[in-house]
């Protein structure tokens, strides 16, 4: 079952890749709407944009110090799971997303200087719209998708799994 971890790590990783190189060659980065190509109309449309810096662009031209970040934070998840012969699946599952997606975002950083983006959800924008009078929800990845994904699952399974009870320290006297 150790090997669960790293198995969901590379296929995500994986998926991850493959999107972002089909998306750069077949996708003009026009960095605006009217390129989108509509996979399901109303719902989610791919585009082809970039990113230096992390989520919503948050510390854009730090590439070198996210790319490490990624990496090193990913890599003590990965070797904390796999140590963790215990914990429930959804759990083990749900940081392996959350690798997959820092391991994704971290190769783009090295390969590209950059992380390509590209799922652009109607759904969330019009709620986001809302919320920020007009504005567009930013265009995402697999790899972020990975990582909410995962934070999602993690806080399920914290009302889902019952914390153990503590053992009663014995009295001395």
């Amino acid at each position: 079952m150790q090997f669960l971890p790293f198995l969901i790590v590379a296929v995500w990783v994986a998926f991850d890749q493959w999107l972002k190189a089909w998306v750069v060659v077949n996708i003009p980065n026009i960095n605006d709407f009217s390129g989108a190509v509509h996979t399901i109309p109303g719902f989610l449309s791919l585009l082809h944009t970039t990113n230096k810096g992390a989520a919503w662009s948050l510390f854009s031209g730090a590439t070198p110090i996210l790319v490490v970040l990624r990496f090193v934070v990913g890599a003590g998840i990965l070797y904390w799971v796999v140590r963790q012969p215990k914990l429930p699946k959804i759990q083990m599952v749900a940081y392996s997303l959350i690798v997959g997606g820092a391991f994704g975002n971290a190769i783009d950083g090295v390969m590209r200087g950059e992380v390509v983006d590209m799922l652009w959800s109607h759904w969330l924008s019009a709620v986001y719209g809302l919320i920020r009078r007009g504005e567009q929800f930013p265009i995402f990845n697999i790899a972020d998708t990975g990582v909410v994904c995962g934070v999602i699952l993690l806080l399920i399974s914290s009302f889902l799994i019952p914390e153990k009870p503590k053992t009663p320290a014995k009295l001395e006297g």
